[in-house]
């Protein structure tokens, strides 16, 4: 390979890992957003479990006060009554009916009492959990907005250095292209390497010092005998 072609490699490299760069920063933008998604859905689906049990609750605390008011206004009715009526039968029947009421009331009076203290120890722990599921969920949603801003950017980016590898390519051999192409799968978008003080930066490994002087002397373009990157000393 000739040093003028290693040059225009190196390009197409360098945008190529820019390019796998972004990718990698675009799947990791993809695992976060499907986190702080799923983060929000949890949160809201508890947000509306503890609204949910709040409702039912208070829906039952206001039957069982309803149901209070309805057995007290027939309470009312039958002592009323049993002020008029005149045989012993009549009045007894009204007797019963008054305990029954009476019962009723004693009875759903003690449940509800049970309700407020269960409603009113929930309603304090539901009111604080609630704030911080709010703060939290607030707080996801500005981080989601932080990631879809950058996920914009970054795809902007992308596209541009697409375009760009396209140009570069555009006026490279179609063999050189196609090596490169080969290599770049083996190699991971590290084709042509420096050597720096006798080692190649691809693989880690020292080349002979015959070459490397040769490489220093001539300035051209070697594969490296370890890994078979494309090697250079200076361009």
């Amino acid at each position: 390979m000739k040093p003028e072609e290693a040059r225009e490699i190196l390009k197409i490299q360098e945008v190529d890992q820019d390019i796998a760069r972004i990718n990698v920063r675009l799947t990791r933008i993809e695992e976060e957003r499907s986190e702080i998604k799923k983060r929000i859905e949890d949160l809201q689906r508890e947000e509306d479990d503890i609204k949910g049990k709040l409702e039912s609750l208070r829906k039952r605390k206001k039957e069982m006060e309803d149901l209070i008011r309805e057995e007290e206004e027939a309470l009312k009715k039958v002592e009323e009554k049993m002020y008029k009526v005149t045989k012993d039968f009549e009045y007894k029947a009204l007797l019963r009916e008054k305990a029954r009421h009476e019962d009723n009331i004693l009875k759903t009076s003690y449940e509800l009492d049970t309700l407020e203290k269960e409603l009113d120890g929930f309603s304090k722990t539901a009111d604080k959990r609630l704030t911080e599921i709010e703060k939290t969920l607030k707080d996801l949603e500005e981080e989601l907005e932080d990631l879809n801003y950058e996920l914009n950017i970054s795809r902007k980016k992308l596209e541009e250095l697409e375009r760009r590898r396209e140009e570069v390519t555009s006026s490279l051999p179609k063999g050189l292209l196609d090596t490169y192409e080969m290599m770049r799968d083996r190699f991971d978008s590290m084709v042509v390497v420096p050597v720096e003080d006798g080692v190649c930066t691809g693989c880690g490994m020292r080349v002979p010092d015959v070459l490397y002087s040769d490489m220093m002397r001539t300035n051209e373009i070697h594969r490296c005998p370890n890994c078979g990157r494309y090697i250079y000393y200076r361009l």
